[in-house]
């Protein structure tokens, strides 16, 4: 087996004009989320740490309030810069969609998901037992991937105009925020892995309501990370 595939190679839906690509690595070492599929969302035509070092990497993670160094928690310089230049030397295929049947998948390890078309994020999965995946895209993306994908939103009233719009929700809230009455705290902490929770899914291709139980984590990473990540959620919550 290969380690890894090209799932999608084009233009951005996030950003028309701007060259991505998505890969999947078949072999992950997260002990979150166990060893299911990773996948990697990124520009074609730039490494990733320098597209967020200069801000240009919306074509991949949209108006993500934590992107561009603002706190979001992936360190672009390990994982994704490595697959980045993996894809560069040329030793990903196509993707062959046999070879993802039994396994689980993550939508979206680094990137937003609603960068690439949701067709094809549809005919992947619908040849999975489970996947997971998170947007910041909600308010304006193709509004079928509330069948795949969790709102990602970091206040209560967030959640309310996601909810309205059908979409269940991951908050990363700060510590101490209360949980709402329809929210579970993720048990990712408690050595749950993702694979064997199974919640993060949105409507599960409409088989799940949307009033289905959302989800909400206290915001992580490293210190520095979380610092920004800290600021940048108490400024949106004035805002």
């Amino acid at each position: 087996m290969e380690s890894g595939y090209v799932i999608y190679e084009g233009e951005s839906m996030l950003e028309p004009g701007v060259a991505i690509v998505a890969i999947a690595t078949m072999q992950s070492s997260n002990i979150k989320t166990g060893n299911m599929i990773q996948t990697w969302i990124m520009r074609a035509d730039t490494h990733p740490l320098d597209a967020l070092k200069t801000a240009n990497d919306a074509a991949v993670c949209g108006d993500c309030p934590l992107r561009s160094g603002n706190g979001c928690y992936v360190n672009v310089a390990q994982a994704p810069a490595a697959v980045w230049k993996s894809y560069k030397r040329g030793i990903y295929p196509a993707l062959r969609t046999d070879r993802m049947v039994g396994r689980e998948i993550r939508l979206g390890a680094y990137g937003d998901p609603c960068a690439l078309p949701f067709e094809v994020w549809h005919n992947i999965v619908r040849d999975v037992p489970k996947w997971t995946g998170y947007t910041h895209q909600w308010r304006t993306a193709d509004q079928r991937f509330r069948e795949l994908l969790m709102a990602s939103t970091h206040s209560l009233e967030e959640n309310d105009v996601a909810h309205s719009m059908g979409w269940r929700t991951f908050r990363a809230k700060l510590q101490g925020d209360p949980l709402a009455p329809d929210e579970f705290y993720c048990p990712s902490d408690r050595g749950v892995e993702c694979r064997d929770c199974r919640a993060c899914d949105g409507t599960h291709l409409g088989t799940r309501r949307s009033t289905f139980k959302s989800v909400a984590i206290d915001v992580h990473g490293s210190a520095p990370k979380l610092k920004r990540a800290i600021l940048t959620i108490e400024r949106n919550k004035v805002a």
